[in-house]
């Protein structure tokens, strides 16, 4: 892009600088949607409590691995760990915890 004449004194450099103002702020606002669009999509695959991945971010993994597996002729093995009662535990903690501010 050519760089705007914001050092004009006429109604060129008035709108010049108008025009700059406005791209700063439409690159700010830009930054903030990544932002949240990269906080939103975490949130979609990690648990709020643990942090750790989500049940929709194994089955992303899983479904991976499933092609390279057929793709490559690669095996691979995955380990099922069962955690009796976890459901009520994730019920009774999992609604409470407070969220900490995002780091930006």
């Amino acid at each position: 892009m050519t760089k705007l004449p914001v050092e004009r004194q006429d109604e060129i450099g008035v709108l010049a600088r108008s025009v700059s103002q406005m791209q700063d702020e439409i690159r700010q606002q830009l930054d903030a949607l990544q932002s949240n669009r990269r906080e939103l999509e975490h949130l979609a695959r990690h648990d709020v409590l643990t942090g750790l991945s989500n049940r929709r971010a194994f089955q992303e993994r899983l479904e991976l691995m499933l092609v390279r597996a057929q793709r490559s002729g690669e095996r691979f093995a995955l380990l099922f760990i069962d955690v009796d009662q976890f459901k009520g535990i994730n019920d009774r903690w999992g609604t409470r915890v407070v969220m900490p501010p995002s780091k930006s």
